[in-house]
């Protein structure tokens, strides 16, 4: 059940290959050097997802999950769109795909 105004996330991943997070080590090291700590935080704990799970993004959670701030939270969630890991489904949609490589905007 979802909350109004609160982000949906879907993840997209490019073909695992055996990685414990089924996500590349290329794309992942990328994401380390292309992303702020907290970026980086939130880009794993999004990603960890397979394709068939929905997640109703939560800042309490995130928080909670990695002890930061809500501003924290905020910086990250917003770089994550900015920088192409974070997609709407459509414009103006609250549904996000999460990329394990950023998209061109």
């Amino acid at each position: 059940m979802s909350v109004p105004n609160q982000n949906i996330t879907k993840t997209k991943k490019t073909k695992p290959q055996k990685d414990f997070l089924l996500i590349s080590n290329e794309d992942w090291m990328a994401a380390s050097r292309n992303l702020t700590p907290s970026g980086f935080k939130m880009y794993l704990w999004l990603i960890r997802h397979d394709e068939s799970f929905t997640n109703e993004l939560s800042k309490q959670a995130f928080i909670s999950d990695f002890n930061v701030s809500g501003s924290a939270y905020e910086k990250a969630w917003k770089e994550l769109k900015d920088k192409g890991y974070a997609i709407p489904k459509e414009k103006g949609s609250n549904i996000y795909y999460i990329y394990t490589k950023p998209k061109e905007l």
